[in-house]
């Protein structure tokens, strides 16, 4: 950090020393000063000549240094003799004549006081009958302030620290959250609110990890209806016997193949024979006529068949 006044906030980068010549020449035979009692006093062909050879001689020296921003300089004077020097006078000049070499060179965008922030100017000593200045020239930046930068799990710690030293009863955590550019914290009390899950789908067949099996029962039952869908025999058992009582009742055994369909027994016929005598109508043959007499034994119309006389 350079210490001159007026140069706090900055730091130092890069420094570059350049020697530069305090006496130039400005004809064949004569040579003059940098001085400030010599330039005030001096033919403005013989300054303007001065000023071309010291950027000619200076520039060369500047080959290596970079393009700078900001910069502060110190001239360090050395006199070729002993005798009494005013360190102003020849580093006002040498100021003025480095300065613009500077901005010719392209090392600066301008000599004002943005890019060249400090100057300064000290003695050096003697260097008999070599008077030069030794130009040191210092790289300036901005001091940033300190900056802290804090990620998502920094803030969230320190917030659960916050609520549990500020002893917040009842708090369970803290839950961060940024909306239009703003960061919010809201401190939890108790268990958050559920989340709303979206139902689960439905599916067929028993549950998962369900140790309960189908029952055969219902599906043995499913079988059955299957087997007698598909045979069309709904009403039949297990026997293929049909269980109507009204079809199974008078017709034991297999049907006679010789019995003649519509020939009424002897008992029907001599019945309607004394039908027709006496005028009554036909009685109607039943299928099984019981006594209703008590103590009589029911008994069924026998089936007349060919062999009946």
């Amino acid at each position: 950090m350079i210490e001159w006044p007026g140069l706090e906030g900055y730091e130092v980068g890069r420094v570059y020393t350049v020697e530069a010549p305090t006496y130039i020449q400005v004809s064949k035979k004569r040579t003059e000063a940098l001085n400030l009692n010599v330039y005030r006093n001096l033919h403005h062909h013989y300054l303007d000549k001065q000023k071309k050879n010291f950027h000619a001689e200076v520039k060369t020296r500047l080959a290596e240094l970079p393009h700078l921003e900001q910069i502060a300089i110190h001239y360090e004077i050395f006199a070729p003799r002993n005798n009494r020097l005013d360190t102003m006078n020849v580093g006002s000049i040498t100021d003025k004549y480095f300065s613009d070499t500077l901005v010719e060179a392209k090392k600066i965008l301008d000599d004002n006081y943005k890019h060249i922030v400090g100057t300064s100017f000290s003695f050096g000593g003697i260097d008999r009958m070599n008077g030069h200045a030794k130009i040191t020239i210092y790289e300036l930046k901005k001091e940033l302030p300190m900056r802290v930068l804090l990620d998502d799990n920094d803030i969230q710690t320190a917030l659960e620290n916050f609520v549990a030293e500020a002893g917040i009863s009842g708090a369970t955590g803290v839950e961060i959250s940024t909306k239009d550019g703003n960061l919010k914290a809201e401190v939890l009390f108790g268990d958050g609110p559920a989340e709303d899950k979206p139902a689960p789908k439905k599916r067929g067949g028993r549950p998962r990890g369900s140790k309960n099996k189908a029952k055969v029962e219902d599906t043995a039952d499913a079988n059955d209806d299957t087997e007698a869908d598909s045979t069309g025999n709904s009403d039949t058992g297990s026997d293929g016997v049909s269980e109507d009582p009204e079809k199974t009742e008078g017709s034991k055994g297999k049907a006679n193949p010789f019995e003649e369909k519509g020939t009424p027994s002897s008992d029907s016929a001599s019945k309607t024979e004394e039908a027709k005598v006496s005028g009554d109508p036909e009685p109607e043959v039943k299928k099984e006529e019981k006594d209703e007499t008590p103590g009589a034994t029911a008994t069924k119309a026998k089936k007349s068949s060919i062999f009946d006389m």
